[in-house]
C-alpha cells in the first residue's frame, strides 16, 4: 500500500480480519462498491487476459444474468466477473469451510439460485489436467520463466499455453489437490 501510494497510485485498500474465508472478504468489499459489475482476480492466479475479462463484460452487460463463465472446463482461473450485487447471495448460501476458501465453489452447488451466462468456450484455452495458479515453488518458477519471455502488457492465455507446453517438465511432477481435499 505504501509502495503504492508513493507513486502516485489512489487506490483504496481495505481489510479484512477474517483472513480464513474468501467469501466473506469478496462480500465485504461488494457492499463498498459502487459499480454495477464487479471483476475479482485471485492473488494466486497472475494470467489476466483481457480479451477474456472484455468478453465477459460484453456478454454480462447486455443481460440480466449474475455471472457469467465458459461452458466447457477451461483453463482461466482465478477471474470472476459478476454483478455486484450477486455476491450477498453467495455469501448468504455458503456455509462449508470449502465455501470460505473456494468462494466460486457454492455457484455451481446452488446453481438453482444463479442466473449465471455460460459462454461457448474457445478452443484455444480448453487444456485437460492444467492449472495456471501458483500453488507451489515449481508453478512460481513456471511463472517466473513465463514473464521472462513475454510482455506483461501481452499476457494471455494462449501465449501461456505455448510456453506451458515447451516448459512442462518444470511441473509435472506436482499434483493438485481437489476442491474438498
Amino acid at each position: 500500500e505504501k509502495y503504492l501510494k508513493s507513486k502516485g497510485f489512489n487506490i483504496k485498500f481495505n481489510y479484512s480480519n477474517d483472513e480464513n474465508n474468501v467469501t466473506k472478504r469478496i462480500y465485504e468489499c461488494t457492499k463498498k462498491i459502487n459499480q454495477k459489475f464487479t471483476l475479482l482476480i485471485s492473488g494466486d492466479c497472475p494470467i489476466v487476459d483481457k480479451k477474456i475479462i472484455n468478453q465477459f463484460y460484453k456478454s454480462i452487460s447486455k443481460s440480466n444474468y449474475s455471472f457469467v463463465d465458459f461452458n466447457k472446463k477451461n483453463i482461466v482461473e482465478g477471474i470472476s466477473f459478476f454483478k455486484t450485487l450477486s455476491w450477498k447471495k453467495v455469501h448468504d448460501l455458503s456455509y462449508k469451510d470449502y465455501h470460505f476458501e473456494h468462494a466460486g465453489s457454492i455457484i455451481n452447488e446452488k446453481s438453482s439460485h444463479f442466473k449465471k451466462l455460460f459462454l461457448k468456450t474457445p478452443k484455444d484455452i480448453q487444456l485437460r489436467n492444467t492449472r495456471f495458479s501458483i500453488d507451489t515453488i515449481s508453478d512460481y518458477q513456471f511463472f517466473l520463466l513465463l514473464f521472462q519471455k513475454i510482455n506483461i502488457e501481452n499476457l494471455s492465455y494462449g501465449l501461456a499455453i505455448k510456453y506451458y507446453k515447451k516448459f512442462k517438465h518444470i511441473n509435472s511432477h506436482v499434483v493438485q489437490r481437489g476442491l474438498k481435499s
